[in-house]
């Protein structure tokens, strides 16, 4: 059964959090404008909506966008395969 006197805590990983922020910081003025309105401002409204919000247009919006995934992943390790 449940047990209801237990409840699970959340504990973010500081670390973790620290290594992506450094790596986000790093890029250049562009690639962290697109990041954080994709991801922290507007993270529930489509790309269109969010390249318009940012006084950008969309293809140049998705360009930035893949150009800072790209970015990331190589400073934090991950394959793009």
């Amino acid at each position: 059964m449940w047990d209801e006197d237990e409840t699970d805590q959340i504990v973010p990983d500081y670390m973790d959090a620290d290594i992506v922020e450094t790596a986000v910081c790093s890029l250049r003025e562009e690639l962290r404008v697109v990041i954080k309105a994709r991801y922290v401002s507007f993270p529930y409204h489509n790309l269109n909506h969010v390249a318009h919000f940012i006084r950008m247009s969309p293809r140049k919006f998705q360009n930035n966008l893949d150009e800072a995934h790209r970015r990331l992943s190589n400073k934090l390790g991950e394959s793009n395969e």
